[in-house]
């Protein structure tokens, strides 16, 4: 049972993640007014190290670590890049560089695209 809660917890993250860079496109383009070729290369980088990195993860797990330290390995690093994600929104970043904390393009400073744009 504890299995089957672990997976359900997992594939709820998934797809909560998933959701978020769905709209993740919309955000970047109207309000940090990135044309839509920078937009979908920001959120097309994330799925795509997401969906290669378990190729190399196989090859720790079997090779060094165990089955639990790299679920929790991998999952501490997909959750701190939505962490990085999350936290280059206006609000969050508003006090730190000095901006204002609104959904708007103005209030957009140099520091965050520069977070984000490869």
């Amino acid at each position: 049972m504890a299995s089957f809660v672990r997976i359900t917890v997992l594939v709820w993250a998934d797809i909560l993640t998933a959701y978020a860079l769905f709209v993740m496109m919309p955000y970047l383009t109207t309000v940090w007014n990135l044309n839509i070729t920078h937009a979908a290369a920001i959120v097309n980088v994330f799925s795509g190290v997401a969906t290669i990195m378990p190729i190399g993860m196989a090859f720790l797990v079997d090779a060094f670590m165990g089955d639990f330290w790299m679920l929790l390995l991998s999952s501490l690093a997909y959750s701190f890049g939505v962490s990085c994600l999350a936290m280059s929104t206006p609000p969050v970043l508003s006090n730190a560089v000095g901006n204002c904390g609104e959904y708007k393009p103005h209030c957009i400073g140099a520091s965050q695209p520069g977070s984000q744009v490869p």
